[in-house]
């Protein structure tokens, strides 16, 4: 069997990279903000704990959860970077 230039085994390596990135950009061009989607009951619960830790609020302190502040935390660094509204916060969610 040939082998197959380097550079072909480079982009087989990047496919699943491309792909990955090409839905990332079509979910953020075609996501409605406005649609309204339930992705579980605790949606608003944990927007409203990132929000407050990003204004500064102590997580286990001030704010009570019962969940690893993972989400949490990750939610606070999607806001600074794209905003604290809530359809930036389910964009993150879809994503």
């Amino acid at each position: 069997m040939p082998q197959s230039p380097r550079g072909t085994a480079f982009l087989r390596a990047l496919a699943p990279v491309g792909m990955a990135c090409l839905f990332v950009i079509l979910t953020a061009t075609f996501h409605q903000g406005s649609e309204v989607f339930q992705l579980n009951k605790d949606e608003g619960y944990n927007w409203a704990k990132a929000r407050l830790v990003a204004d500064g609020h102590e997580l286990y302190d001030e704010i009570w959860s019962d969940q690893p502040p993972g989400l949490t935390w990750l939610l606070v660094g999607w806001s600074r970077l794209a905003g604290r509204g809530v359809p930036e916060a389910r964009l993150f969610a879809l994503l």
